[in-house]
C-alpha cells in the first residue's frame, strides 16, 4: 500500500526528501506492520540529545510525506498533523531540532499554550500543579 491520492486512489502519492530526491514509500502488504499514511503522529519525551534528534526529525518528516494524499481542487498535498511533546532540560538541544525541523525539513512550528494543554488534562481529570507543568512543551508541527 502506498500514500493514499485521494483524486485518483490506484495511483501512489510519490514522496521526495530535502534535496530532491524521490521515493515512493512501501508498507508489508501482510498487514503485520504498522505503516503509512498516517493520520496523526504523536511523539514524547524523545528530543534529549543532539546526536538523536536530527534521524527522528528526518523520520518524521518522511513519515508525513509518505502519508500526504492530494484532494481534489487543492493545488498541495495534506501531511498529518504532528505533536511533539517534551520536558526542556536542555534547551539547546530543543532547539536545535525544533530549528531543523523549521529549516531543514520545511515544518511549521507552534507551540501549544499550557492554557490549553491544562485544561485539556483537567477535563480528563488529572490537575497537574504549575510547578508539575515546569518545562513541558508541546510543539505542533505541520507541511
Amino acid at each position: 500500500m502506498s500514500p493514499r491520492n485521494d483524486t485518483n486512489p490506484d495511483e501512489a502519492l510519490s514522496t521526495s526528501a530535502p534535496g530532491g530526491s524521490q521515493t515512493t514509500p512501501t508498507v508489508p502488504l501482510d498487514g503485520t506492520t504498522l505503516g503509512p499514511p498516517f493520520d496523526l503522529i504523536i511523539t514524547s519525551d524523545t528530543i534529549f540529545s543532539v546526536d538523536l534528534s536530527p534521524p527522528l526529525i528526518r523520520t518524521i518528516h518522511h513519515l508525513c510525506q509518505a502519508s500526504g494524499f492530494v484532494v481534489a481542487d487543492e493545488d498541495k498535498p495534506r501531511y498529518p498533523i504532528v505533536y511533539l511533546a517534551l520536558e526542556n532540560r536542555d534547551p539547546i538541544t530543543t532547539n536545535r531540532a525544533l530549528d531543523e525541523a523549521r529549516d531543514v525539513y520545511g515544518f511549521t512550528l507552534t507551540k501549544v499554550l499550557h492554557s490549553k494543554v491544562g485544561g485539556a488534562m483537567k477535563r480528563g481529570g488529572v490537575d497537574w500543579t504549575p510547578e508539575e507543568w515546569e518545562g513541558v512543551e508541546i510543539w505542533r508541527l505541520t507541511l
